[in-house]
């Protein structure tokens, strides 16, 4: 058996308890593999997230085709990335519920005709748009497109054009409306016309847009069928285990909050997407463990 700089020649399993052995009475066949920083870089969540990140470097890989979406919300730049995903699969979200003849998330537009265009005009909109950057993002050979907007193009005005109930207090209000033009808003960021052209739309022809936006989202959006209706995130501690500090929310704000306080104390914290339309046993959430020998 080799010996090298990735073998492990001082403990072995016995059993199921992990004994520490002098090396004189050591044997061969028991000597184990062991990769160096394999427990930070693969056995906790925000290594074996920074890892699989990297993968589109080595590999052309991308982890969102295999992996529920990830943010290590310690870092700024992905706290701005979640919370863009998030505002998105709201607006995805949205698409969803028209297509399955169902009214917005929003309350307020039940019985109002002209609030729920303007949550439909608003989804259409920041669908195409956060598509289009993204697709710009990847660009063709590695290489972002002049038109590739790398701080994201979605912001929380455009959440709350989905969600007016959770527009935040009057004082707050006028904060936001002031920091629509340098977030690229004012009149033309709000879209005010294009929401009046949605307001005097035939259904028909709402139907047929909101179509398109939906398959488009099912070509694009390779998450889109385990993303759900309610726009569920779990937060977790980053090298946490046995699901101690996992908590699940639906709001932005709640998740914002939490990833901030933790992140702001040196900890970090990973965000990912909770599979809504997850798979049950016996009406239990389960996971699997694979050895591989």
């Amino acid at each position: 058996m080799p010996v090298g700089p990735n073998v492990e020649n001082n403990s072995t399993l016995h059993r199921g308890h992990a004994l520490v052995t002098p090396r004189t009475t050591y044997h061969l066949d028991q000597i184990s593999n062991h990769y160096p920083n394999t427990a930070s870089e693969l056995g906790a969540k925000v290594g074996l997230h920074r890892n699989l990140r990297s993968l589109e470097w080595f590999d052309a890989a991308d982890m969102d085709e295999f992996l529920p979406r990830m943010f290590n919300c310690a870092n700024p730049w992905e706290m701005q990335d979640f919370v863009e995903d998030f505002i998105f699969t709201a607006a995805a979200i949205e698409v969803q519920r028209f297509e399955q003849g169902l009214l917005p998330t929003w309350k307020g537009a039940e019985g109002n005709e002209v609030s729920r265009r303007r949550v439909l005009a608003a989804a259409h909109m920041m669908c195409n748009k956060f598509l289009d950057n993204k697709m710009a993002l990847k660009g063709r050979g590695g290489k972002l497109r002049e038109e590739a907007v790398v701080e994201g193009v979605l912001v929380l005005r455009d959440y709350y054009r989905l969600r007016p109930d959770l527009l935040p207090p009057l004082r707050d209000k006028a904060r936001l409306e002031s920091g629509e033009k340098e977030a690229g808003g004012g009149e033309e960021g709000r879209d005010v016309s294009m929401e009046g052209e949605w307001e005097e739309m035939e259904e028909d022809t709402v139907t047929v847009l909101m179509a398109e936006v939906f398959a488009r989202l099912e070509k694009e959006h390779v998450q889109l069928r385990m993303d759900g209706l309610r726009n569920v995130w779990i937060v977790k501690p980053g090298h946490g285990t046995r699901g101690q500090g996992i908590k699940c929310y639906d709001n932005l704000e709640s998740i914002v909050a939490l990833a901030s306080k933790r992140g702001g104390g040196k900890k970090s914290v990973v965000v990912q997407k909770y599979v809504e339309p997850c798979l049950l046993l016996e009406v239990c959430t389960f996971y699997m463990k694979l050895l591989m020998v």
